[in-house]
């Protein structure tokens, strides 16, 4: 099965990609978290690093289905048994952990894990759907 490995959120529109990687035809580069590195094909010692005007967000999927087998990624706002969560990365497990919106420093809320994911239901992003962050947190039976 082939999916989309990472998105990026420009501050406008998401882009999927199927890899870090992007080509034109002088140049080829790489996704960062927060520029672009561009490499000249033809001098490949012209690196040149491109910042954005607008910050841009990475997300990468986290190899992870969801119950309707929608593809799950760092920041998306999920449900989980009613409860609105976000996933995030999680470095104390060097994985991935599901997180009350808006906990800033403070331990997950569930640590992610395959079971847990096909438990799941993908709502939206943080990028694309902020009202889902704003609205109550417990969402109605």
């Amino acid at each position: 099965m082939s999916f989309t490995h990472c998105r990026v959120w420009d501050g406008q529109t998401m882009h999927y990609l199927n890899n870090l990687l992007f080509e034109s035809e002088d140049f080829f580069g790489v996704w960062l978290e927060d520029a672009a590195v561009l490499i000249n094909r033809f001098n490949p010692q012209d690196k040149r690093r491109y910042e954005p005007t607008r910050p841009w967000r990475l997300m990468q999927s986290i190899g992870q289905f969801d119950r309707h087998e929608t593809l799950i990624f760092d920041w998306d706002i999920v449900d989980c048994q009613g409860e609105r969560l976000v996933v995030r990365t999680d470095s104390e497990r060097c994985g991935y952990s599901l997180f009350l919106p808006y906990a800033i420093n403070q331990p997950p809320a569930i640590f992610l894990d395959r079971n847990l994911a096909r438990s799941l239901t993908v709502l939206g992003n943080c990028f694309e759907d902020p009202d889902l962050l704003a609205a109550p947190h417990r969402l109605a039976a």
